[in-house]
């Protein structure tokens, strides 16, 4: 080998060895020890709770969910990204974000016919309380607004939860008024092939639920229209309400508990693109025309593609302090 070669060679050799320490002296600390990749926690230090959202939002993941802890219109935020709704009052006017709890309204023992409609103003008022104990967040006080959703699915079976606070006998006591108060309705109509559902208190103070189905010129409902019976709604109380159907079964639960339902029930889903779901407020396209607003806080609506077990029910339930 010739004086030439060592030289052209030599940086050749050495040059991957340099590279090899350069590398290995990287890794490694004064005595030959990898360091730690990241600095421990200090001690005590405090993690994040998870939210309500977290857990409703951490499976089973619904298909629509709107908080409803806004802070203003126009629209309703729908965690899923799929369908915001939209906050509607009546007549338009600049809302407030904070506004101060109405009037109690007149003599809560006049009995009006179970058709009537309560008289509301139509507005709306955020920045409310929030229903949810462990979180920040607010809710929205519906006191004849409400908000209007272009749904493109819904699905044969379902489920819808909320959290509501009745405020329509703001005097205190059980009302004796006689009004419907819609907390959520979808409505199609046609010459008997309506579609749809209703989820509402009724004239007597009581839970129930309708389903509106092809062929059928009058609803099915979950309970006996015309007697006291389902479970009574707390007045002036956070409540959760949830719906499941699936398979021609029907049943209702209030605070994680089941409180009715029956069986061979039929249901037809609204199919029209157009047809839109209100809460707050029964559907415009009903015939009699009547809005039966909810007048009280309604938060963390939530709808799921199949019917949830009682376990995941009442788990939600739980999630939420029975006292606020």
């Amino acid at each position: 080998m010739t004086d030439w070669t060592l030289v052209l060679l030599t940086p050749l050799v050495v040059l991957p060895v340099i590279l090899l320490f350069r590398f290995v002296g990287c890794g490694l600390d004064a005595v030959g020890t990898l360091p730690p990749s990241d600095p421990a926690p200090p001690f005590g230090a405090q993690v994040p709770s998870p939210t309500y959202s977290d857990h409703i939002l951490g499976g089973p993941y619904p298909l629509y969910y709107w908080r409803l802890n806004d802070q203003g219109p126009p629209k309703a935020k729908d965690e899923t990204y799929h369908t915001d709704g939209e906050y509607k009052h009546f007549p338009p006017q600049p809302l407030p974000l904070q506004a101060p709890v109405p009037p109690a309204p007149p003599d809560p023992n006049t009995v009006r016919s179970p058709a009537g409609s309560e008289a509301a103003d139509g507005s709306l008022q955020f920045g409310q309380q929030g229903l949810i104990s462990f979180d920040a967040g607010t809710s929205v006080r519906f006191l004849g607004g409400l908000v209007e959703v272009h749904v493109g699915n819904y699905p044969p079976s379902f489920t819808i939860e909320a959290w509501v606070f009745p405020e329509w006998d703001l005097a205190g006591g059980t009302s004796k008024r006689g009004f419907n108060h819609v907390l959520m309705e979808v409505y199609e109509p046609g010459a008997n092939q309506p579609r749809g559902f209703r989820i509402f208190a009724n004239q007597f103070d009581r839970w129930q639920v309708l389903l509106w189905h092809v062929g059928a010129t009058a609803p099915g409902p979950l309970f006996d229209p015309n007697t006291p019976t389902g479970p009574v709604v707390q007045l002036q109380s956070r409540q959760h309400v949830a719906v499941t159907y699936k398979a021609g079964t029907l049943a209702l639960y209030v605070n994680g508990q089941l409180a009715g339902a029956q069986s061979s029930l039929p249901y037809s889903p609204p199919q029209e693109y157009a047809t839109r779901l209100y809460i707050a407020q029964a559907s415009p396209a009903q015939p009699a025309g009547r809005p039966f607003p909810f007048l009280g806080r309604i938060q963390e609506i939530a709808i799921y593609d199949d019917a949830l077990s009682d376990a995941t029910i009442k788990k939600h339930y739980t999630l939420n302090p029975p006292s606020i």
